[in-house]
């Protein structure tokens, strides 16, 4: 799996081969009547997440790009269960691997980035004499987490690495590996970020209640085993809102542009839409930048690549059953492992094991709220690996002195008895819902299914840098009628409302769109895409009254406005021509800047 994941980011077009390859020992395991993997707190969770990534492929505008998307999920799945199929003695092997791993992302880095924006003589000077590899450049921000991921997994060879004499090559090695260290160290400087800080702050936070929760004053407490892992849920909770209180405001990485502030938290907020628009089927696989170009700003071009959020992306794009499983596992992981850490006798090495899975797991929690990089191109297939190292710590070859059924014990009870109690509550509290709100939820079945039918019609060849015609209005027969069936259930939906309000614009019929968005604009008044698109039918119905008081708010509308004076004439229609110049000669009055 290991060599399936390498080829998929060395030679993506070889990937899908090395996965088929690494399926094929687990089949002969199957023919042989032995179970292909080891059993997990997760299974069913897992399952879930793989299942509803293959609904969100189905559900993609971009099938080639989610067909690729698909399968790097479920590369992702084979190396959890892979890696929690390892025993215990093998991780020394992949902390070495990882080591290796770690200096390879930095001399990546280092090749490949682009230091034009630095000033720095030594910075110019690198990437004129540098070799040049054409390799593409991936965001500082993965860089950081990547190499932080990997480099704690090679902590554990390092630890022991250090008691550990090489023989006559002592010195030689130990020269490598100081220099692999530098190498790593000054890539880890140059890409730190918010989020790595943030993740910094969180696990020193865990150790601070670790140390209280196991001294003196807590001793005969019988539900001490409790309170660590209690605790340290409630504190990475309280940790998250801060983050989004705070630091997902304002901060590094931020940009005034026409489109907005662009800080974290403005577009998550604006993609939390997507939930509601697609919970179901998710978008689709590889679908947001799609959705969020033409359903939020209203451009025919890309803009951002994800939402900057781990989950929010897997939500989106998977459906919120799919992101709930993915949250679930991450959580349920730090649940299990912290767990195991205080109700446990176990030796220093174990110990280490289990604090440094807890520890990857934090980071991966944090530094996702910052940046999508395990949800994102390549890196996809690393997903859950750091679920799949936690479990290490809690399989495995048994030491002396730990009862041998203990292991297997805990992950029958939680693999098999509370992942389906959560996935039976989950269900369950579905149905109720769906009975106590029957048509509602009808409703919003058909507005999901009419939005992705919209979507797979409009983003086929997305972007276009054109914005779209009354040419597409023939093929959007199917989805209009599922939006309609939608409102029939529930006329103030306001995916429906949306949806077929922009139809209506492509027909060029703005009284109904008007009426359309109206609607979707009382349920979601800080819906930046159905405020722009409420704003323009205003302006083609000739109401500058009511547009002012929308598109004001709109900064690129001066830009647009130009654009439309032109693209109006070349649609034959010449009196909303008229309208866009009309506007655009009197901006200052018609839309001053607030």
């Amino acid at each position: 799996m290991a060599l399936s994941g390498v080829i998929w980011i060395l030679v993506p077009n070889l990937g899908l081969l090395f996965t088929f390859l690494a399926l094929l020992p687990n089949v002969l395991k199957l023919f042989v009547g032995r179970p292909p993997f080891r059993r997990t707190p997760f299974d069913w969770l897992v399952v879930v997440f793989l299942i509803t990534a293959w609904i969100g492929y189905w559900a993609a505008y971009d099938k080639a790009g989610a067909w690729i998307k698909w399968w790097l999920v479920a590369t992702a799945v084979l190396m959890y269960f892979a890696l929690c199929s390892q025993p215990r003695q093998n991780i020394r092997l992949l902390s070495l691997v990882s080591f290796c791993l770690t200096f390879g992302i930095s001399i990546y880095f280092f090749l490949s980035n682009d230091f034009s924006g630095n000033s720095e003589d030594i910075a110019i000077w690198w990437m004129r004499n540098r070799p040049q590899i054409g390799w593409p450049s991936i965001h500082h921000g993965y860089i950081s987490g990547l190499i932080v991921l990997t480099g704690m997994i090679a902590s554990y060879w390092l630890w022991n690495a250090r008691r550990q004499s090489f023989g006559r090559f002592n010195l030689a090695i130990r020269t490598i590996i100081i220099f692999v260290l530098a190498v790593v160290i000054w890539a880890f400087i140059l890409t730190m970020s918010r989020g790595i800080w943030a993740a910094i702050v969180c696990g020193v936070g865990i150790w601070l209640i670790w140390k209280i929760t196991t001294s003196n004053r807590f001793a005969r407490n019988q539900r001490r085993v409790l309170l660590f892992p209690v605790f340290t849920i409630m504190y990475l909770g309280a940790v998250i809102t801060f983050i989004y209180l705070g630091p997902a405001r304002t901060g590094e990485g931020t940009y005034q542009s026409d489109y907005g502030k662009n800080t974290r938290a403005e577009l998550q907020s604006r993609a939390v839409y997507f939930l509601a628009d697609y919970p179901f089927t998710g978008g689709g696989l590889n679908s947001f930048p799609g959705l969020y170009s033409q359903y939020m700003i209203g451009i025919p071009f890309f803009y951002f690549a994800n939402s900057y959020n781990l989950f929010l992306d897997i939500g989106i794009e998977q459906g919120v059953i799919g992101g709930l499983a993915y949250v679930f596992i991450y959580f349920g992981a730090i649940w299990v492992v912290s767990k195991k850490i205080i109700e446990s006798q176990s030796s220093p090495q174990t110990q280490f094991i289990r604090w440094l899975g807890l520890l990857i797991l934090i980071v991966t929690v944090i530094h996702g709220l910052f940046y999508d990089y395990l949800y994102y191109g390549s890196i996809t297939m690393l997903a859950l690996c750091p679920v799949g190292f936690s479990m290490i710590g809690l399989s495995g070859r048994q030491e002396v002195g730990e009862a041998k059924s203990e292991e297997i014990e805990l992950l029958k009870r939680l693999g098999t008895k509370n992942a389906r109690i959560l996935i039976s509550v989950l269900m369950l509290g579905v149905v109720v819902a769906s009975i106590g709100n029957f048509s509602k939820f009808r409703s919003i079945w058909f507005a999901n299914l009419g939005a992705m039918q919209m979507s797979q019609v409009e983003l086929q060849n997305f972007p276009t840098d054109e914005w779209i015609g009354d040419e597409i209005v023939p093929k959007l027969d199917e989805a209009e009628g599922t939006l309609r069936s939608s409102l029939q259930l529930d006329p103030s939906n306001r995916t429906a409302n949306q949806r077929l309000g922009m139809i209506a614009m492509y027909r060029m019929d703005f009284k109904s769109a008007v009426d359309h968005l109206e609607t979707a604009y009382i349920q979601t008044p800080d819906h930046r895409g159905v405020m722009k698109s409420l704003g323009y039918s205003y302006l083609w119905s000739g109401d500058l009254q009511k547009a002012q008081g929308l598109l004001v708010q709109i900064p690129e509308v001066g830009q647009e406005l130009s654009v439309y004076t032109w693209w109006w004439n070349t649609q034959g229609r010449n009196d909303l021509s008229e309208i866009a110049s009309l506007a655009l000669e009197n901006m200052d009055s018609l839309f001053p800047k607030p």
